[in-house]
Protein backbone atom coordinates (compact mmCIF):
# COMPACT_ATOMS: atom_id res chain seq x y z
CA UNK A 1 0.00 0.00 0.00
CA UNK A 2 1.19 3.70 -0.96
CA UNK A 3 2.25 6.10 1.69
CA UNK A 4 -0.76 8.04 2.60
CA UNK A 5 -0.74 11.37 1.60
CA UNK A 6 -2.91 14.49 3.94
CA UNK A 7 -5.81 15.53 2.36
CA UNK A 8 -5.16 18.96 1.08
CA UNK A 9 -1.85 17.99 0.25
CA UNK A 10 -0.40 18.59 -3.49
CA UNK A 11 1.41 16.20 -5.03
CA UNK A 12 3.67 16.37 -7.87
CA UNK A 13 2.42 13.36 -10.65
CA UNK A 14 5.75 12.49 -13.42
CA UNK A 15 5.89 9.44 -15.22
CA UNK A 16 8.28 7.41 -17.77
CA UNK A 17 8.00 4.74 -19.99
CA UNK A 18 10.05 1.58 -19.43
CA UNK A 19 12.21 1.18 -21.10
CA UNK A 20 12.58 5.22 -21.24
CA UNK A 21 12.53 6.63 -24.87
CA UNK A 22 11.88 10.60 -26.18
CA UNK A 23 8.29 11.05 -25.53
CA UNK A 24 8.70 14.69 -27.34
CA UNK A 25 5.42 15.79 -28.23
CA UNK A 26 3.13 12.75 -27.02
CA UNK A 27 -0.16 13.85 -25.28
CA UNK A 28 -1.03 12.45 -21.76
CA UNK A 29 -3.97 11.47 -19.73
CA UNK A 30 -4.14 11.31 -16.58
CA UNK A 31 -7.22 10.03 -14.27
CA UNK A 32 -7.78 10.24 -10.67
CA UNK A 33 -10.78 7.67 -9.70
CA UNK A 34 -11.89 6.21 -6.11
CA UNK A 35 -11.41 3.16 -7.53
CA UNK A 36 -10.95 0.80 -10.85
CA UNK A 37 -14.54 0.59 -11.32
CA UNK A 38 -15.53 4.04 -10.86
CA UNK A 39 -15.42 6.96 -13.05
CA UNK A 40 -12.64 9.60 -13.20
CA UNK A 41 -12.72 12.33 -10.14
CA UNK A 42 -10.08 13.95 -12.00
CA UNK A 43 -8.70 14.53 -15.26
CA UNK A 44 -5.54 16.19 -16.88
CA UNK A 45 -4.58 16.13 -20.13
CA UNK A 46 -1.61 18.04 -21.67
CA UNK A 47 0.83 17.71 -24.69
CA UNK A 48 4.50 16.88 -23.62
CA UNK A 49 6.92 19.62 -24.97
CA UNK A 50 10.50 21.17 -24.02
CA UNK A 51 13.26 19.18 -21.98
CA UNK A 52 10.69 17.82 -19.28
CA UNK A 53 9.25 15.80 -22.19
CA UNK A 54 12.93 13.64 -22.98
CA UNK A 55 12.27 10.81 -21.16
CA UNK A 56 9.75 11.90 -18.69
CA UNK A 57 6.48 13.52 -18.32
CA UNK A 58 5.78 15.61 -15.65
CA UNK A 59 2.47 16.78 -15.67
CA UNK A 60 2.38 19.20 -12.42
CA UNK A 61 0.64 19.29 -9.23
CA UNK A 62 -2.54 17.24 -7.85
CA UNK A 63 -4.38 19.13 -5.70
CA UNK A 64 -6.08 16.47 -3.53
CA UNK A 65 -8.10 19.42 -1.52
CA UNK A 66 -11.43 18.18 -3.08
CA UNK A 67 -10.77 14.52 -2.92
CA UNK A 68 -12.29 12.58 0.13
CA UNK A 69 -10.06 10.31 2.11
CA UNK A 70 -9.47 6.88 0.73
CA UNK A 71 -7.20 5.11 -2.20
CA UNK A 72 -7.37 6.40 -5.40
CA UNK A 73 -6.27 4.59 -8.40
CA UNK A 74 -4.35 6.89 -10.97
CA UNK A 75 -4.11 6.21 -14.98
CA UNK A 76 -1.17 8.05 -16.88
CA UNK A 77 -1.64 7.48 -20.90
CA UNK A 78 1.01 8.60 -22.68
CA UNK A 79 0.28 8.68 -26.49
CA UNK A 80 1.80 9.07 -29.89
CA UNK A 81 -0.76 9.88 -32.25
CA UNK A 82 2.15 10.72 -35.10
CA UNK A 83 2.81 7.09 -34.72
CA UNK A 84 0.33 5.34 -32.45
CA UNK A 85 2.37 3.66 -30.12
CA UNK A 86 0.77 4.68 -26.41
CA UNK A 87 1.58 3.74 -23.06
CA UNK A 88 -0.18 3.20 -20.09
CA UNK A 89 1.06 3.44 -16.51
CA UNK A 90 -1.07 2.71 -13.29
CA UNK A 91 -0.38 3.80 -10.06
CA UNK A 92 -2.17 3.93 -6.31
CA UNK A 93 -2.58 7.27 -3.10
CA UNK A 94 -3.78 6.99 -0.13
CA UNK A 95 -5.51 10.30 1.00
CA UNK A 96 -6.02 10.54 4.70
CA UNK A 97 -7.78 13.29 6.91
CA UNK A 98 -5.53 16.20 7.56
CA UNK A 99 -6.24 16.04 11.53
CA UNK A 100 -6.25 20.13 12.88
Amino acid sequence: MPNPIKQGDSIALSYAPQPPQDITPWAVEVRVKPNSDKTAASLVTVVLTGADAKNQARIGLLDTAALTPGTYHITAKLENSTTGESKEIHDMIDIETTAF
